[in-house]
């Protein structure tokens, strides 16, 4: 036994091995004793389209943000290298089923993740910028096994302690050269990648589904927050006028966000200080940090004292408050349809509260999560680097409203029902995507074996 290794109580029929315990009939092989290196290109983006060519290329910025463990080359969009340069590639090699591209570089530590490439039929591969191309030794690995075992902790831990680099990071091939390689049995190896992949397809099956209903909620907006779609009861004046956004009908209002809102924000004298910040209590401190998909999520909040609580009425958070992020990345909204415990605004965020009798907050959120509002933002950043949304300039927002309250509330409910199926597709994947990880935990280890 490897006596930097540590001891621990084993279950019979294990080993301790250079990546952790193992079952005894599974191996651990060098790198070296596993893969070939080939060369890749060095081909930026500007060498690449998507439209057409003979040579597909496998960039590592697809690597790192587009594709899974398993790269389906059958199913999935590889952009093509220019007609132009196409001639240097005649006869080269090219990749084939099994192969792994590695991203050699990141922004942080993902550095060293692998998609395996499947399907490739006669597809016309190659491994492109910032890429290893590792093609496995015959006879080792099945199909799909490689993908997932190459993005597991059992692997992906030998590469951290060889990262190197500040604001981008990389792993050199030699370096790599050092690391170590599981081969189970290969029934396992079948079994764990099609046990695994078919969790894959369920996520990428509900992701689809995730998509298509954002798109169609996209839709529904443009429509009934423009007024050119009605809801049954509303549809008494057909007459339209022009405004920035279009046609609206000619019973709608348009109004101002500074004369109908009241838009607070913690002042800067005020001072709040990250080392006043505490791990938990009673009074929760809002961020910009904690908004995720247009609401806060409370389990990232620090918490602060009762005094910083009490010092500004104005920001202390209710139900049915809109908070917009005003710095940073501006506009990031969150609506506040629970509050479950008393807290406040750090800096950087708005507060809005509609004062007006003409104007419903749960529609006025719909309208902050709207085309409506990207516009606005859009026009305030163009040409510019701006990354303040000043309230100097907030309180120009205008935007259409619905006459009545009934029929306001009215399109803010569908919109919402629309959300709410939305967040549950998404907790339903993230629960998938949960199971997985710990699938991944106890199959690549052998903690649960599929063969007997």
């Amino acid at each position: 036994m490897n006596g930097g290794l540590s001891m621990v109580e084993m279950k019979s029929g294990y080993k301790m091995t250079e990546v952790g315990v193992i079952p005894e009939d599974w191996e651990v092989k060098e790198f070296n004793e596993t893969f070939s290196v080939i060369p890749n290109n060095s081909l930026s983006r500007d060498y690449l389209n998507v439209q057409a060519g003979e040579y597909h290329d496998i960039h590592y910025g697809d690597v790192l943000i587009k594709y899974g463990a398993l790269l389906d080359a059958g199913d999935t969009e590889i952009p093509f290298i220019n007609k132009a340069i196409t001639d240097k590639w005649v006869n080269r090699r090219i990749v084939t089923e099994g192969d792994i591209i590695m991203a050699d570089t990141a922004e942080d530590n993902t550095v060293g993740k692998c998609s395996e490439v499947i399907n490739v039929n006669h597809k016309k591969i190659v491994s492109g910028l910032h890429t290893f191309w590792l093609h496995p030794n015959e006879g080792l690995f099945e199909k799909g096994f490689l993908g997932y075992f190459m993005n597991h902790s059992l692997y992906h831990n030998q590469l951290l302690p060889l990262i190197h680099g500040t604001k981008v990071s990389s792993v050199s091939k030699n370096e790599i050269l050092g690391t170590r390689v599981l081969v189970p049995l290969k029934n396992e190896q079948t079994a764990i990648a099609t046990a695994l992949s078919d969790v894959d397809s369920l996520i990428s099956a509900l992701t689809k589904k995730i998509e298509k209903k954002k798109a169609i909620k996209q839709g529904l907006m443009q429509q009934l927050l423009t007024g050119k779609k009605r809801l049954p009861g509303y549809e008494k004046n057909r007459e339209s006028v022009q405004t920035e956004w279009g046609a609206i009908p000619k019973d709608w209002k348009t109004l101002s966000i500074g004369k109908c809102c009241s838009i607070k924000a913690r002042i800067g004298w005020q001072g709040l200080k990250k080392s006043e910040y505490l791990s938990s209590g009673e009074y929760v401190l809002v961020t910009g940090t904690d908004f995720l998909n247009g609401r806060i999520n409370w389990k990232s909040c620090v918490y602060v004292s009762k005094k910083r609580y009490e010092q500004d009425a104005n920001i202390q958070i209710a139900k049915h408050d809109i908070l917009i992020t005003k710095d940073g990345t501006i506009g990031k909204v969150a609506f506040l349809d629970d509050v479950p415990c008393l807290g406040t605004l750090n800096s950087g965020i708005f507060v809005v509260r509609s004062h007006s009798k003409e104007l419903d907050q749960s529609y006025l959120s719909k309208i902050f999560k709207s085309f409506i509002f990207d516009a606005f933002l859009e026009s305030l950043v163009a040409g510019s680097t701006i990354n303040h949304l000043y309230q100097k300039d907030f309180v120009h927002f205008n935007f259409p409203v619905p006459p009545t309250i009934s029929e306001q509330t009215a399109i803010a409910n569908i919109l919402s029902d629309c959300d709410s199926e939305i967040a549950a597709l998404e907790e339903k994947r993230d629960k998938y995507k949960e199971i997985k990880q710990g699938m991944m935990q106890q199959l690549l280890t052998g903690k649960i074996r599929l063969i007997k």
